[in-house]
């Protein structure tokens, strides 16, 4: 304890950066483990209305044109516009639209499956 309170005598600001220096490794190590198993609880998360195309095509591994057909839009359109904004555009109910995308999901070989 005598050496600490030596280094805080003499040298304060390298202390007090070492210190927060530590604070801030200890605070984005615990976001970063939030952060992972709030994507791993997308997997099984089911296609809702707020998601967009380009959320959908990466949670569950699809290829960037996959949902083009079963959403009705050029391949090149917006992959940024939520599922419930396309089917109010098409003029669709978003249970059709969340229908068509999670028949195309259940399609994909491998772990990409829609959750019950």
């Amino acid at each position: 304890m005598a050496r600490l309170q030596r280094m805080w005598r003499r040298h304060p600001f390298l202390v007090a950066a070492f210190v927060l220096a530590l604070l801030m490794a200890v605070g984005l190590s615990g976001r970063a483990v939030f952060l992972a198993r709030q994507f791993d609880l997308h997997h099984t998360q089911a296609v809702a209305g707020w998601m967009t195309p380009r959320f959908i095509m990466r949670v569950y591994g699809l290829d960037p044109g996959a949902l083009a057909a079963p959403l009705a839009v050029p391949e090149g359109s917006n992959p940024n516009r939520a599922l419930d904004r396309i089917a109010r555009d098409q003029g669709r109910p978003v249970a059709d639209l969340i229908r068509a995308v999670e028949a195309a999901i259940a399609g994909v070989p491998g772990p990409a499956k829609v959750a019950p």
